[in-house]
Protein backbone atom coordinates (compact mmCIF):
# COMPACT_ATOMS: atom_id res chain seq x y z
CA UNK A 1 0.00 0.00 0.00
CA UNK A 2 1.67 3.13 -1.31
CA UNK A 3 2.16 5.93 1.36
CA UNK A 4 -0.81 8.88 1.42
CA UNK A 5 1.24 12.00 0.44
CA UNK A 6 1.72 14.55 2.77
CA UNK A 7 -0.58 17.31 2.67
CA UNK A 8 2.10 20.39 2.25
CA UNK A 9 3.91 18.48 -0.38
CA UNK A 10 0.64 18.27 -2.42
CA UNK A 11 0.02 21.96 -1.97
CA UNK A 12 3.59 22.68 -3.63
CA UNK A 13 2.51 19.90 -6.17
CA UNK A 14 -0.82 21.50 -7.25
CA UNK A 15 0.61 25.00 -6.96
CA UNK A 16 3.61 23.59 -9.27
CA UNK A 17 1.24 21.97 -12.14
CA UNK A 18 -1.34 25.10 -12.03
CA UNK A 19 1.62 27.91 -12.29
CA UNK A 20 3.18 25.64 -15.21
CA UNK A 21 -0.35 26.15 -17.01
CA UNK A 22 -1.58 29.27 -15.59
CA UNK A 23 -2.99 30.42 -18.53
CA UNK A 24 -5.89 27.13 -18.00
CA UNK A 25 -7.95 25.98 -15.19
CA UNK A 26 -7.36 22.77 -14.02
CA UNK A 27 -10.13 20.05 -13.31
CA UNK A 28 -10.26 18.71 -10.29
CA UNK A 29 -10.16 15.13 -11.15
CA UNK A 30 -7.49 15.88 -13.46
CA UNK A 31 -5.57 17.16 -10.71
CA UNK A 32 -6.74 14.10 -8.06
CA UNK A 33 -5.18 11.90 -11.63
CA UNK A 34 -1.48 13.54 -10.97
CA UNK A 35 -1.55 13.54 -7.21
CA UNK A 36 -2.98 10.26 -6.81
CA UNK A 37 -5.15 10.51 -3.95
CA UNK A 38 -8.34 12.31 -3.69
CA UNK A 39 -8.08 13.24 -0.09
CA UNK A 40 -5.00 14.49 -0.36
CA UNK A 41 -5.50 16.88 -3.21
CA UNK A 42 -9.17 18.23 -1.61
CA UNK A 43 -7.09 18.81 1.53
CA UNK A 44 -4.57 21.03 -0.48
CA UNK A 45 -7.18 22.92 -2.35
CA UNK A 46 -8.69 23.93 0.69
CA UNK A 47 -5.23 25.18 2.15
CA UNK A 48 -4.37 26.93 -0.65
CA UNK A 49 -8.11 28.64 -1.26
CA UNK A 50 -7.81 29.63 2.14
CA UNK A 51 -4.53 31.35 1.65
CA UNK A 52 -6.21 32.87 -1.37
CA UNK A 53 -3.86 31.04 -3.50
CA UNK A 54 -6.04 29.38 -5.86
CA UNK A 55 -9.38 30.28 -6.79
CA UNK A 56 -12.19 27.11 -6.66
CA UNK A 57 -15.30 27.38 -9.18
CA UNK A 58 -16.97 24.13 -8.82
CA UNK A 59 -15.14 21.79 -10.46
CA UNK A 60 -12.65 23.90 -12.03
CA UNK A 61 -9.36 25.35 -10.24
CA UNK A 62 -7.29 28.19 -11.61
CA UNK A 63 -4.77 30.31 -10.42
CA UNK A 64 -5.79 33.37 -8.14
CA UNK A 65 -5.87 37.20 -9.66
CA UNK A 66 -4.09 39.30 -8.12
Amino acid sequence: MPDRPRAGSVEWLLLDLLLEHCHRSWGVGQLVNEIGSPIAVAEALEALQAAGLIERTGALVPIARV
